[in-house]
């Protein structure tokens, strides 16, 4: 008993050396790090949007939406009736009356100053095109870096585009239509029954190019690859297709031909080279990529790069080439190659399957992980610098062939096309016929007096798609003007003195820079 008395204080006061203990990050504090460089990432994507966008409205077409988009709001135009040229019949099925009236809302909000039509352009592209890389980022922080930067770099190639028309709202809906098309169907149930068929609701009334979004569709769903399409993807697409009814068009809404397959290739050479340029262009031409002879052109320059790296990224995952993903990089790229205004599609489909397929092909391999996971810091520096670089508007064409694109807001507008419109509302015609606007080498003239002397109609106009044989006619008749014999078999032998301005009858056997004639024809 001694003993163990003797023991028990020796026990008690012996001294246990334990292992140092090393604090480490939990999971939660290393998700916590990776979630906050995303978004920071994320807030830096929607910065170099915005400087990509925020830029007055600069093409003459925003005057015809605004100008329609008065028509309903005042009730001076009607849905379906044709409201500006006298060439086209009594009937028009307008495809994006939606958008023309939002727009005309937009900008009498704030006294048609025009800060909150360009602020909600910039605003739409900047949340479509965050959300779009959020979308993939989400799930897959290790590859954050470069699938936002991807994004950045089709968002770069679709600016150009970024101007306050109907076109530009075709390139954030394909995004967002392949965004939902693409999420998981058992996870996000609901929100591809609701998003899918309300974005066919949207884009059928603001665009014609909804067609387009219908095809992507449509190849998703009949090559799948390896993927599985159940019958209620079928379902789906058909809930999608009856939302494109829902239009006060109904099914003439797919009568619209989108603008870019206008068949006016054969009447190019008969306009002047810049508004070809502008409107029917290949989207590889040279011009695209240069600003001179001797400088480049980002924005152009971006649509080749997208291009190499959807290209590249089936590399990393092959079996994509038997799907839906190449086909539909394809038929973009052949659009874009065709007409130069279907960059913007391809460049929501070509970021869109670049991420997928660099998700789907590096996703497996751990290497790969590691490298791409250690971007961030490259690829916010790269977005910081080219927003540095896109104020003073270095990331656009700039010089004869395009303005540069500073910040700004509003309406750039020609002042000698617009005194001109003004003045023939200005200026009633004492017998009772109606000023005549035709041109061919520029087309823009009818828009300016659609906006500023509404009632007066204008023969063709910017929508080559609607004035084929117009434009095949008007140019004729030109021709046979400028040649004395031809001109005296025509209606109305003096037209010569019928000219207002009188110097415009010197254009007239030339290319028709704008002739303003009396409706003798």
């Amino acid at each position: 008993m001694s003993d163990h008395q003797d023991s028990a204080p020796a026990e008690q006061g012996a001294v246990i050396h334990l292992p140092p203990i090393v604090v480490a990050e939990t999971p939660v504090e290393l998700e916590s790090s990776k979630t906050s460089g995303v978004w920071l990432l994320l807030a830096i994507l929607g910065v170099f949007v915005g400087v990509l966008s925020f830029f007055p409205a600069r093409t003459p077409d925003v005057l015809l939406s605004l100008a329609y988009g008065r028509g309903l709001a005042d009730g001076s135009i009607t849905l379906g009736a044709e409201p500006f040229s006298y060439a086209l019949g009594s009937y028009w099925a307008n495809p994006h009356w939606l958008f023309d009236l939002v727009a005309f809302g937009i900008y009498q909000a704030d006294g048609q100053a025009g800060f909150l039509l360009i602020a909600g352009k910039t605003a739409v592209l900047v949340i479509a095109m965050v959300l779009l890389a959020w979308r993939f980022s989400r799930e897959n922080r290790w590859a954050a870096s470069i699938l936002i930067l991807a994004t950045a770099i089709g968002a770069l190639a679709a600016s150009p585009y970024f101007d306050v028309n109907p076109s530009m709202i075709g390139f954030p809906l394909m995004a967002l239509l392949l965004s939902i098309l693409t999420l998981d169907a058992t996870g996000w149930r609901t929100v591809r029954m609701v998003g899918l068929p309300l974005t066919m609701l949207l884009w059928v009334n603001l665009d014609s190019s909804f067609l387009f979004g219908l095809v992507v569709w449509i190849l998703w769903f009949v090559i799948p690859g390896n993927e599985k399409r159940g019958s209620g993807e079928l379902r789906l697409l058909a809930f999608g297709v009856a939302a494109l009814l829902v239009t006060p068009f109904h099914v003439r809404s797919f009568m619209a031909l989108p603008e870019i397959l206008a068949p006016v290739g054969e009447v190019a050479d008969r306009m002047d080279p810049l508004v070809i340029e502008r409107l029917l262009d290949s989207g590889f031409s040279i011009q695209r990529f240069t600003e001179t002879q001797l400088a480049l052109n980002p924005a152009g320059l971006a649509f080749p790069l997208l291009l190499a790296i959807s290209l590249a990224s089936f590399v990393v995952h092959p079996k994509a080439l038997l799907s839906w993903r190449f086909v539909a990089i394809v038929l973009a790229t052949g659009l874009a190659a065709y007409r130069h205004k279907a960059i913007p599609w391809f460049a929501a489909i070509g970021t869109v399957v670049t991420c997928l397929n660099l998700i789907d092909g590096l996703g497996s391999i751990k290497a790969w992980r590691t490298i791409v996971g250690r971007g961030a810091i490259l690829s916010f520096l790269l977005l910081l610098g080219a927003s540095l670089i896109g104020l003073p508007g270095f990331l656009h064409a700039s010089g004869a062939r395009s303005t540069p694109r500073l910040p700004g807001w509003g309406l750039a507008l020609r002042e000698s096309n617009r005194e001109l419109a003004l003045g023939m509302a200005q200026t009633p015609k004492t017998d009772g016929s109606n000023w005549l606007v035709a041109s061919l080498s520029y087309p823009d003239q009818a828009s300016y007096v659609a906006w500023f002397a509404p009632g007066i109609r204008t023969f063709v106009d910017t929508r080559l798609h609607l004035f084929a044989m117009e434009y095949r006619s008007f140019a004729d008749t030109v021709e046979a003007l400028g040649k004395p014999d031809s001109a005296a078999n025509l209606p109305g032998t003096d037209w010569r003195g019928k000219c207002w301005p009188a110097t415009a009858s010197s254009m007239l056997p030339q290319r028709c820079g704008l002739a303003i004639l009396p409706s003798v024809f």
